[in-house]
């Protein structure tokens, strides 16, 4: 995991204020040793975390597929399905790039996508129409808010 993503070190750092600035005040005094576990602790709590994170992607990303009628492997809805995660907000432009698909392809695939509740339209008019993926943001929030300070992490939102 570690090649393709840095797991959230400082979400995890700030999450620990006080031991934090205890471990920066040890260290100025010559304790290296605590500030070093201090940093270890928080990589790995943030790396144990980011792979639940990752978990809960694949299972959001089955419950799309079930949602959308278990689209074939090779379909567009499928191709779409495997890379909204990192395309958390997409328009046909988009679609079509990243899938290397016709545009009536991915045109089609967003709108049947957006049917089944894997997609919401985020724009107001006909123009410039993009989507976002549902669920995929409450999941990032979560994300966060397990990991960062209390008191300044994302609020939960219901649309």
């Amino acid at each position: 995991m570690a090649p393709r993503y840095v797991p959230p070190v400082s979400l995890a750092l700030a999450g620990q204020a006080d031991r934090y600035v205890n471990g920066l005040t040890d260290y100025r005094l010559g304790n290296e040793e605590s500030w070093v576990l201090l940093i270890s602790d928080a990589l790995k709590f943030a790396a144990q975390q980011s792979r639940v994170f990752a978990d809960n992607i694949v299972r959001l990303q089955s419950a799309w597929s079930e949602k959308a009628g278990h689209p074939r492997p090779q379909s567009a809805s499928k191709k779409l399905i495997d890379l909204l995660p990192t395309h958390p907000v997409i328009d046909i432009h988009t679609a079509q790039s990243v899938t290397g698909l016709e545009r009536e392809a991915c045109r089609l695939a967003v709108l049947r996508l957006e049917k089944a509740g894997v997609l919401r339209e985020i724009t107001l008019s006909r123009r410039n129409r993009a989507w976002e993926t549902v669920g995929l943001f409450d999941l990032l929030d979560n994300f966060e808010r397990l990991l960062g300070p209390l008191n300044r992490t994302p609020k939960h939102t219901r649309r």
